[in-house]
C-alpha cells in the first residue's frame, strides 16, 4: 500500500513538472510556433521520466506516464489519436515513455553488469527486480553483455513492429 503511494505521488509531481516546462515555454513562444520550435519541445522529455530505470515499474505507472506524454504531444501537433501520436514518435525520432523506460533500465542494468566494483548494487538490483529484468530481456531479445547499440536497435525494432509502420 505504501508503495502505491509513492507511485501515486511521484506521477502527479513529474507529471506537474512537465506541464510546467512545456507551458513556460509556451508562454515564451506563443501559440503559433514552427514546427521546429515545437520539436524542440520534446527536450523536455527527460523530467517526466527521471530516475525510473531503478524504480520498481508497474503497468499503471508507465500508463500514465504515457497518457501524459501523449496529451502534451496531442496539444502540440493538434491530434488526438494514439496511433497519429506513435506516428508522430516514430518520425520524430521520439520514443514512447513506455520504451524510453524499458531501454534506460536495460541499458542501465548493463552498465552495471560491466563495472565490477557495483557488484553488491547489481545484486540487490536483480534481487528486487529479477522478474523484470528477466521480461525485460526476453521481450527485446537482447542480453545484459550486450552493447548499449544493440539494446536501442532493439527497442526502435519493437516499437516498429507494435506500430504497425
Amino acid at each position: 500500500m505504501c508503495w502505491q503511494k509513492a507511485e501515486s505521488l511521484y506521477i502527479r509531481k513529474q507529471c506537474a513538472k512537465l506541464y510546467r516546462a512545456y507551458n513556460a515555454i509556451f508562454a515564451k513562444c506563443g501559440k503559433f510556433t514552427s514546427e521546429v520550435v515545437v520539436l524542440h519541445l520534446t527536450a523536455c522529455l527527460p523530467i517526466l521520466m527521471y530516475a525510473l530505470e531503478v524504480m520498481p515499474v508497474s503497468t499503471v505507472l508507465v500508463n500514465k506516464l504515457s497518457r501524459c506524454w501523449f496529451s502534451v504531444l496531442a496539444r502540440l501537433f493538434h491530434v488526438s489519436n494514439n496511433s497519429v501520436i506513435d506516428s508522430i514518435c516514430y518520425y520524430t525520432g521520439i520514443l514512447p515513455p513506455r520504451y524510453q523506460i524499458d531501454q534506460a533500465c536495460m541499458n542501465f542494468i548493463i552498465g552495471l553488469s560491466k563495472n565490477p566494483s557495483a557488484k553488491l548494487v547489481q545484486d540487490i538490483l536483480f534481487c528486487v527486480h529479477r522478474n523484470r529484468c528477466n521480461v525485460l530481456f526476453a521481450k527485446y531479445s537482447v542480453s545484459v553483455c550486450s552493447p548499449v547499440g544493440a539494446v536501442v536497435k532493439a527497442v526502435w525494432r519493437q516499437f516498429e513492429t507494435e506500430c504497425d509502420l
